[in-house]
């Protein structure tokens, strides 16, 4: 998979963001791109996570009007060495970003060619770049949910 955004820790360090959405997390054995990230009553669980060999992904629980937005999968490799996670589009989110892509394109080409059907490619153009927005929509409602999640830990950390 295609990663498409790095965000790189300083403070805290990725154990502490990684072990803060650890605690608001639901665990799932299967992985995330497949798995259906809807919830329909509300918890106190923010991600649902899953643990592999060389990584943790974690994915934001989605209410039903979330339904359209893209799927986001959060990367933390355990890879002491690497301060930083990794973000990019679940499988299904990413087929439908090509198949766009790929219309898009043939949509061109066909207008390069034939010098008509302007108004399927303002129509292509349209759909693309409202999926782009949805993309952008969930990039930062997963920032807002691990930033609001990271200050709990936080705050709850120099309490003590």
């Amino acid at each position: 998979m295609i990663y498409f955004k790095k965000v790189l820790l300083t403070q805290p360090d990725k154990d502490q963001v990684a072990k803060a959405i650890r605690k608001v997390s639901l665990k799932r054995n299967n992985p995330l791109d497949f798995t259906s990230s809807r919830m329909l009553a509300g918890t106190d669980k923010r991600f649902f996570g899953s643990e592999g060999k060389k990584s943790t992904n974690f994915t934001r629980i989605r209410y039903s009007i979330e339904d359209l937005l893209p799927k986001l999968i959060i990367n933390f490799s355990k890879d002491p060495n690497h301060q930083f996670y990794k973000v990019r589009l679940s499988f299904i989110s990413s087929v439908a970003f090509c198949f766009l892509s790929v219309m898009l394109l043939a949509v061109l080409a066909l207008l390069y060619k034939n010098h008509d059907g302007i108004e399927v490619l303002a129509y292509m153009a349209l759909f693309y770049s409202i999926f782009i927005l949805l993309i952008l929509l969930e990039i930062r409602l997963t920032d807002k949910a691990i930033q609001s999640v990271v200050n709990t830990s936080l705050q709850a950390s120099t309490s003590i």
